[in-house]
């Protein structure tokens, strides 16, 4: 494995991580709204969500919006390259 390729693959175990950290806490506010729910059925409820998400940023564009800004908060800042030919 090359040293870029474990850098990559270091950025994306840390990304996966914080991935799961966040859902954890989004099945904690679930359960939050509704104490009787199990980790289980919060954890369904949490799952049906995401899947609808695409859904809700249709309905809502000022949603999709918010989501684009943090994308491209994501995205490192890349130099700009002159156009060599």
């Amino acid at each position: 494995m090359t040293k870029q390729q474990i850098s990559s693959s270091s950025k994306l175990v840390d990304a996966r991580s914080l991935a799961i950290y966040g859902l954890d806490q989004f099945i904690h506010y679930i359960r939050s709204l509704d104490p009787e729910l199990t980790p289980s059925e919060a954890t369904v409820i949490a799952a049906i969500t995401l899947q609808k998400l695409p859904e809700l940023f249709l309905e809502n564009p000022s949603l999709a919006e918010r989501a684009r800004e943090m994308m491209a908060m994501a995205k490192p800042k890349h130099p700009t390259k002159p156009n060599v030919r």
